[in-house]
């Protein structure tokens, strides 16, 4: 199976994860990977290999197998069962640049064999937050169990495990039997059917909690099946780990099981297309390129409105100067992702100079907002970063996406100049007159020649004598000219804050009984101060 990317070795294993496949000879982690074949000893003996990167080595003994070592071509990897570590072995291997891989003595080759060449058919690494590749059910795994907090494994209708969480502590009989390739134990897949689990998750799509068992050989689970058009097409279980599961664990899991569909129905997607899209479509492609009727078809189809649905552009920004890191980034979509999806909203996602974009379906403007309320607050407990986010409907669908994402941003450079006077979620049409005053200030910003030297020389008092007239002045006009509620602002007496203002007057020869004075000054004094001695207003 051909690849547009190589896999290295090491995402290869630690995918496949305990307790199925080590590496036993050094220096392999690097090698590139990009297909894979099952073959026996004879093949090897009659020199009539498949050409392969990846050997899967079926039927052999621990005392044959040094033989056969030196029959395998150099820069292979091998996986061969071994019910222990054999020196002569691994030495052998090294010696002729072998990567050999030891793979649990009960795994099955037909789960392993079908595991490797799905890791070896993707072509982007493994990010264990963002969960977007609809394909690739090992990151849906892994996101999922980054947000609910458990151990997670896919399977098909019949059991079989088909994709599944690194995570290895505290799982119990029943995962670890199921990974490496029995359906499980025969007596726990009993008590299941008995209790009904298997039933109901055959027949409908909510969230199964399976309790633990007195023996301790099953740990307690959450389970939802997965449906599409009303066929049933395998189940998503979350083991308990060594910590408890997220709270809203429970409204996750749907959307998770829906995003399984797309992966068990080979449908396409993956995450540097959809990236790609997101950003074509929010205007932050490459400059001047307008993205191409196909683009916009391709996303079109992924979000694909409803009658009655409208599209909206949600801007996500970190409350510090550096913006959202890679991991907070990688959890948030992942979330997103998976909340979006349990509410049945189509939901793509990019980022952008650390700041993430969704643009998501709505029927309901304040829903929607506090469905993004509510995303923020759950991850206030999944990020290092504090979240503020920005809301602006796209009001003509799809071509206006890139209009609704500057206005987004406009939301978020408001709110980040003076974070302490918004809530945490703002809306376009709840903050539109102070984008409005962001956009006259920003233009002031960009003309140094439009200032008042009067304010200079004020700010020049106060910088020498460490005075402050300045700050009493923009409280002053803030507090629509009420002496007495400054004051309190400034946490001074009323009388005080008379005294500052007719020195303010006095020094600068303003006028502030003059109402184009106040209305000039008020604009101002929300751009930057400047910085230098020797800066002007």
């Amino acid at each position: 199976m051909a690849l547009t990317e190589d896999v290295e070795l090491r995402t290869l294993l630690s995918t496949i994860g305990s307790p199925l496949a080590r590496l036993l000879t050094a220096g392999g982690g690097s090698v590139p990977v990009r297909t894979s074949a099952v073959i026996e000893a004879e093949e090897l003996r009659s020199r009539s290999l498949p050409e392969a990167d990846v050997l899967l080595l079926i039927g052999v003994r621990i005392e044959g197998l040094v033989e056969l070592l030196a029959l395998v071509p150099a820069g292979s990897v091998l996986f061969v069962k071994l019910a222990s570590e054999n020196l002569d072995a691994i030495a052998t291997a090294q010696q002729r640049r072998v990567h050999l891989v030891r793979v649990h003595p009960d795994a099955g080759w037909d789960q392993l064999a079908g595991i490797v060449q799905r890791v070896l058919a993707r072509t982007a690494p493994l990010d264990t937050g963002r969960g977007d590749d609809a394909e690739d059910l090992f990151t849906l795994a892994e996101s999922v169990a980054a947000q609910v907090r458990g151990l997670v494994s896919i399977e098909g209708p019949g059991g079989e495990v088909l994709a599944y969480s690194r995570a290895v502590a505290g799982a119990d009989e029943l995962r670890i039997s199921s990974i490496l390739g029995r359906r499980g134990p025969a007596a726990q897949m009993r008590r299941l059917s008995d209790e009904g689990v298997l039933t109901a998750l055959a027949r409908e799509d909510t969230v199964l909690y399976v309790p633990a068992t007195a023996d301790g050989l099953r740990q307690e689970r959450l389970a939802v099946g997965i449906h599409d058009a009303g066929e049933f097409l395998g189940t998503l279980w979350v083991q308990r780990g060594p910590t408890d599961f997220a709270p809203d664990a429970r409204e996750l899991l749907p959307g998770a099981a829906r995003i399984a569909v797309r992966g068990l129905r080979g449908r396409p997607g993956g995450p540097g297309q959809e990236e790609r899209l997101v950003r074509g479509g929010l205007g932050l492609g490459a400059h001047g390129v307008e993205p191409s009727v196909t683009d916009r078809y391709a996303l079109a189809s992924m979000l694909d409105p409803h009658p009655g649905e409208f599209l909206a552009v949600i801007g996500f920004a970190a409350e510090s100067a550096g913006g959202l890191g890679d991991q907070d980034a990688a959890a948030l979509t992942g979330y997103l992702r998976l909340s979006a999806s349990s509410h049945r909203r189509r939901i793509v996602v990019g980022t952008h100079r650390g700041r993430l974009y969704a643009v998501v379906t709505g029927t309901d403007p304040d829903r929607l907002t506090e469905w993004t309320e509510n995303a923020v607050s759950s991850l206030r407990a999944r990020l290092t970063a504090e979240l503020r986010a920005g809301i602006a409907e796209a009001e003509g669908g799809l071509p206006t996406l890139a209009e609704a994402r500057l206005s987004v941003d406009h939301l978020l450079d408001t709110v980040a100049r003076d974070p302490a006077r918004f809530p945490t979620v703002v809306t376009r049409s709840g903050l539109r007159s102070d984008v409005l005053l962001g956009e006259v200030t920003g233009w002031l910003a960009a003309r140094p020649d439009l200032r008042d030297p009067r304010l200079t020389a004020l700010r020049a008092h106060d910088a020498e004598h460490d005075g402050s007239l300045v700050p009493s002045v923009r409280v002053y006009l803030d507090a629509f000219s009420d002496v007495r509620h400054a004051a309190e602002r400034l946490g001074i007496h009323p009388n005080t804050l008379r005294y500052r203002l007719t020195r303010a007057q006095q020094i600068s020869g303003l006028d502030l009984a003059d109402a184009a004075t106040r209305l000039m000054l008020a604009l101002l004094l929300r751009l930057p101060e400047p910085t230098g001695s020797g800066a002007t207003e």
